[in-house]
């Protein structure tokens, strides 16, 4: 079938559809593979950080309070992260936070002690749920949701999670400590880059300097974002999710 025809509505077809289909390749790798290199990140980390804490000596209830750590940080600040991007720029955002998941993970064996891992588990978290969010935020902001882009970003994940666990195993069986942090900087060296890659004029992008307040939380951002659940579509969605995620729940 010609534009032309696409364009005239053949076949259901739209001008429309045929605009939302002809973003660059080299822009949906980059999104893709920041969506990939950031939620994959905890499957690496599942396998690692126990690993690492048993060598430390740490106990079942240690372990247990290192990984929990990692979604503290993000479970304080996740509206400040999507007021932040709305502020200065999803792609800035991102370069940060893929630099701060780049030079975290090689810090866990230069100090061994599990109190420094808990501390290093909330600064990658962040760093890692960061790119998440901004990935996510990128379907939206440069492929306006189109089903086609989403349905490659979910395949493109999946892969990363089936992939990541046992990478994970093999970097440790073959060099320790430091081949398993090793893996898990290169993975955050690949969120950098690919946040590098994406482009820099999406919805929101910031173009002057960044002003300390800009990257302080505000409290009206967290009003404004408890205000929306009011709203009743989007309250049923949040129910929705969270119930989506209960251990047993089959859809």
């Amino acid at each position: 079938m010609s534009v032309d025809q696409a364009v005239n509505g053949s076949a259901g077809i739209t001008k429309e559809d045929v605009d939302k289909t002809s973003i660059p390749v080299r822009v949906q790798c980059a999104i893709y593979a920041t969506g990939t290199f950031a939620n994959s990140t905890n499957n690496l980390v599942s396998v690692i950080l126990p690993l690492w804490a048993v060598a430390l000596g740490a106990s079942p209830f240690m372990i247990g309070i290192s990984l929990g750590a990692r979604h503290f940080l993000t479970s304080l600040l996740s509206i400040h992260g999507g007021a932040l991007m709305d502020r200065i720029g999803t792609r800035r955002v991102l370069i940060w936070f893929g630099a701060a998941a780049a030079i975290s993970p090689i810090l866990f064996p230069m100090m061994p002690w599990i109190w420094a891992a808990i501390v290093l588990q909330m600064i990658g978290g962040l760093a890692s749920n960061y790119g998440w969010i901004g990935a996510q935020a990128q379907i939206g902001e440069v492929m306006e949701g189109h089903p086609v882009y989403a349905g490659r970003f979910s395949f493109s994940l999946r892969l990363g999670q089936v992939a990541a666990p046992p990478v994970a195993g093999l970097a440790w069986d073959l060099g320790g400590p430091w081949a398993g942090f090793g893996l898990l900087t290169l993975w955050g060296v690949g969120l950098f880059v690919s946040s590098l890659a994406l482009p820099r004029t999406t919805s929101g992008e910031g173009t002057g300097p960044v002003r300390l307040r800009d990257l302080v939380p505000r409290l009206s951002d967290y009003i404004d974002a408890f205000r929306m659940m009011a709203v009743p579509a989007i309250l049923l969605g949040l129910v929705a999710l969270h119930v989506s995620r209960l251990p047993g729940f089959k859809s």
